[in-house]
């Protein structure tokens, strides 16, 4: 059984869910007919969107393992929310002009443009420049309450055999990159192939966290 630091276990379920998401981005694009914008752009907003989608994954599974103690899964996922904040300011530091993102592009929600105005102090409707740091900043905890919620009632409707399911948590992942809430052939493959590889990252993490085990501090 490997035997990881708490860092260690905090950049495993980090950079985990990080190739998890960046798999699923193109694997997703390669299947969406984008007219939009250049797929260089399309596939950066559609990384960001699913770097929350699991990251927030990563923690149901972690605070799913009982062999994790409560107050360390919260240091832990803790540990990598702040490690990906990290990595977003790092990003926009290196060359702030160049990786720059348009918030106007990047923001297809209406309820979010509109947080996003107010946490700008913007009396705008076409939203400015921004960097996916800011973007990390207002909406990461937004959409994590979001998402916790929706997976709940996914969870409840697969226990209950609910006809005509179509999972709920995937669905809204797709109403924030698309902007779009109509029922398209789109988002129902969006929703199906996404929810399939949340599944597939949440069993594998699952088993893998089950495998490890945390050095402890000695005092």
């Amino acid at each position: 059984m490997p035997e990881l630091s708490p860092e260690e276990l905090i950049e495993f379920v980090y950079y985990s869910s990080m190739r998890a998401s960046a798999d699923a981005a193109k694997a997703l694009l390669d299947r969406i007919e984008s007219e939009k914008t250049s797929l260089n752009e399309e596939e950066k907003k559609l990384q960001f969107d699913l770097s929350i989608a699991f990251l927030f994954m990563a923690s149901d599974c972690v605070c799913g393992n009982r062999r994790l103690d409560g107050g360390f899964q919260t240091e832990l996922m803790d540990g990598v929310c702040n490690r990906y904040i990290e990595d977003l300011e790092k990003y926009r530091e290196q060359d702030p002009i160049h990786n720059s993102v348009d918030a106007d592009f990047f923001i297809r929600d209406a309820g979010e443009r509109a947080s996003f105005r107010r946490y700008a102090n913007l009396d705008t409707d076409k939203l400015p420049k921004t960097d996916l740091y800011t973007l990390a900043s207002c909406l990461l905890q937004e959409r994590w309450l979001e998402y916790r919620e929706l997976h709940k009632q996914d969870i409840q409707d697969t226990l209950t055999k609910r006809p005509g399911f179509v999972p709920r948590m995937p669905q809204r992942v797709y109403e924030h990159f698309s902007g779009e809430k109509s029922r398209t052939p789109e988002r129902l493959m969006f929703t199906v192939e996404l929810y399939t590889r949340l599944a597939a990252f949440g069993l594998t993490l699952t088993k893998q966290l089950s495998e490890i085990s945390v050095k402890t501090t000695e005092k």
